[in-house]
């Protein structure tokens, strides 16, 4: 998977990485509805969420520093 701009803002975004992790019905009818608006978002929601699911997997992508990074960011959206 390459990681572009358009992956990283999402990744970095705490209301999408709530939203992957959390996944409430507002979120989802949310997250529905901006692909609606943007449909051309689409693809890089969809890689971002896959990318945040499977960290331990992207290895060859980031860094281990990188890798637990995102981790810890990804516990500090949760816990907000």
């Amino acid at each position: 998977m390459t990681i572009n701009d358009d992956i990283l803002r999402y990744i970095k975004d705490a209301d999408f990485i709530r939203f992957v992790f959390e996944g409430t019905p507002s979120q989802l009818n949310y997250w529905r509805g901006y692909i609606a608006r943007r449909p051309e978002e689409k693809d890089a929601v969809l890689r971002s969420k896959y990318l945040l699911l499977h960290l331990d997997e992207m290895e060859c992508q980031f860094s281990d520093a990188e890798i637990d990074g995102l981790k810890k960011r990804i516990q500090t959206s949760l816990s907000d």
